[in-house]
């Protein structure tokens, strides 16, 4: 990679871009929607821990101890290496500064799935204290559909996140003890 090219297939994001980091499943992260190609372990797990901090400093030492371990020696040497390595993966949609023994990651616009996720838990959570409802009236038409457009690799669906989905499937345990689907709710089957 030549020096000031980004990993984003040559596009260049500008600095209000969309970043979308997916913490759930194996790390990914996509701005306006590209994927970015990012480096190893230590590249995404440094990453990692900078976004679910957005905006607040994260020390030197906090990095150092999360990703290479206590008492690594060269460690700092590599987060730096890192640190530009990110940068240049990520052209200017996140931008990462040095600040007082740490780094800092700057984004203008963030979706995470745990956010998401988070989300819906407090809309399931608002959902339970209320009468119930019926599946199709469940979270509003712009949520719902933003939510039908997404695409979550690898994505399991089980009673729980049919719970947070504010979905209700009856299931019919077979003889291995696992669910299935007895009858779906005609949103779904559709």
């Amino acid at each position: 990679m030549t020096a000031g090219a980004c990993s984003l297939g040559g596009y260049h994001p500008s600095v209000g871009a969309l970043v979308e980091a997916r913490f759930l499943g194996p790390f990914q992260v996509a701005v306006d929607g590209v994927a970015v190609e990012l480096g190893g372990v230590k590249q995404r797990s440094v990453l990692a821990i900078l976004l679910r901090s957005p905006g607040r400093r994260v020390s030197v030492d906090a990095l150092v101890d999360q990703v290479w371990g206590e008492g690594s020696t060269g460690a700092i040497r590599s987060l730096r290496t890192q640190i530009s390595n990110l940068r240049r993966s990520l052209g200017g949609a996140v931008t990462i500064t040095g600040s007082h023994g740490g780094y800092v990651a700057e984004v203008a616009s963030l979706w995470t799935d745990v956010a998401e996720v988070e989300a819906l838990m407090g809309a399931a959570r608002t959902a339970s204290s209320s009468p119930p409802r019926n599946v199709a009236a469940v979270g509003d038409d712009e949520r719902r559909e933003h939510l039908q457009q997404r695409r979550f690799p690898g994505a399991v669906r089980t009673e729980q996140t049919d719970e947070l989905a504010g979905v209700h499937v009856e299931r019919d345990i077979d003889h291995h003890g696992h669910g299935r689907p007895e009858r779906l709710p005609e949103n779904i089957a559709q």
